[in-house]
């Protein structure tokens, strides 16, 4: 199985139905299927709370989530709370992003993660730009 954050990179890049494909994987139905994979390049950054792989405080207000740009936000943990999104896990929002090349794609979900703020608020910055 995937986890956090490989799977808000790869199934954004499935062009097939979604639906589709996983009624086909049930019913063990794959035989002639033609997956269609994206050649844009996905990169994610995970937004964490501070103390976060360790204690973390919930119950934080996010902001910024509108003002995402070139990426989708992937809500992890996160509440609604009186139509306020607010903290509720370690691993917040996934900000993924898919563009032509690699690093636009880190350019892009990292620019984006720094327009979503919350008390505690942590992401790496510097994941990936070493291998682009």
């Amino acid at each position: 199985r995937m986890g956090d954050p490989e799977t808000e990179s790869v199934i954004p890049r499935i062009e097939n139905d979604l639906v589709e494909l996983f009624q086909m994987v049930a019913t063990k139905n794959l035989g002639n299927y033609q997956l269609q994979i994206s050649e844009q390049h996905a990169a994610t950054v995970m937004i964490v709370a501070g103390g976060y792989p360790g204690e973390y405080e919930k119950g934080k207000a996010i902001l910024g989530i509108d003002n995402i740009r070139k990426s989708t936000a992937f809500h992890a943990g996160t509440t609604l709370d009186g139509g306020v999104v607010k903290t509720n896990g370690g691993r917040v929002i996934a900000i993924t992003s898919l563009q032509d090349t690699q690093f636009d794609a880190l350019q892009s979900a990292t620019a984006d993660a720094a327009r979503i703020y919350f008390d505690g608020k942590y992401f790496r910055e510097d994941i990936g730009f070493d291998l682009v």
